[in-house]
């Protein structure tokens, strides 16, 4: 069972969003979380929530749990280029090309957790009891999350750009 998700008109070139891909192919959907947390290059960020949102379509759309998940395939197709032009010297104009790209994300489950992920939508099949008033206006219990996400913080100002560079 393969869950795919997809990106288009991503205003990175595809040459620099397949670096950033190849780290993904075939690992772990947490490893590759953390893996693009922790990475500085501009596809990163976006890479990162892309694969987030084939997480979620995975657990909600097929209700598989996020361990049971790996990186099957990414896939960076070029998009359109936008065409621009660079005035020089006496007006003479040189083209520029600025490209975009296209990325797909599939994501497989395991081998071993294929059926336990068959007998959890069985059992979730099964009829459960009617829900009363107080159960309907209780609040919700949050879910357990082991590991809080940051979301990756970029500042407007060039010097701190500079000094994570320099602390590599």
């Amino acid at each position: 069972m393969d869950i795919n998700a997809t990106l288009k008109h991503l205003r990175i070139a595809p040459k620099k969003v397949r670096q950033v891909a190849r780290l993904l192919k075939s690992m772990d959907v947490r490893t590759a979380e953390a893996q693009l947390r922790h990475l500085h290059q501009k596809s990163a960020g976006p890479l990162l929530k892309l694969l987030r949102s084939c997480i979620a379509n995975a657990q909600h759309n097929n209700r598989v749990l996020k361990d049971d998940l790996y990186v099957k395939l990414v896939r960076v197709d070029q998009g359109p280029s936008l065409k621009r032009q660079s005035r020089t010297w006496r007006n003479i104009a040189h083209p520029l090309l600025k490209r975009t790209s296209h990325v797909t994300i599939v994501l497989a489950v395991q081998r071993g957790a294929a059926a336990s992920a068959q007998d959890q939508v069985t059992q979730e099949k099964q009829p459960k009891h009617a829900k009363t008033k107080t159960d309907i206006r209780q609040p919700r219990a949050r879910s357990a999350r082991t590991e809080r996400t940051r979301p990756i913080e970029r500042s407007a100002t060039t010097k701190t750009r500079v000094f994570r560079r320099k602390a590599i």
